[in-house]
């Protein structure tokens, strides 16, 4: 998935809204359902468009991912914690 496009397409095909969404936004239950190669990719989307890298005052790697909507991060910690990284929200 590449670009805005790609990812506009790939929300569309896995029911995610697009445009303002923060007080309806939820992981999709077919993500929860869903094998491993396509959770990872439903993650690594959601990071894509609010994550962001950076090396804090002690110079540790912190990797953030913004959102406004506290269930969503709620349960995109749940689905890191699938593939053992710890998360905070």
């Amino acid at each position: 998935i590449h670009g805005a496009k790609g990812i506009r397409n790939w929300a569309s095909e896995h029911g995610i809204p697009l445009g303002k969404k923060s007080s309806i936004i939820r992981v999709p239950d077919r993500i929860w359902k869903s094998r491993w190669e396509t959770v990872r990719e439903f993650i690594r989307v959601c990071f894509d468009a609010e994550g962001d890298v950076n090396i804090s005052d002690d110079h540790n790697i912190v990797v953030t991912f913004s959102t406004t909507s506290s269930v969503f991060a709620h349960q995109m910690q749940a689905l890191l914690s699938k593939f053992g990284i710890r998360a905070s929200a």
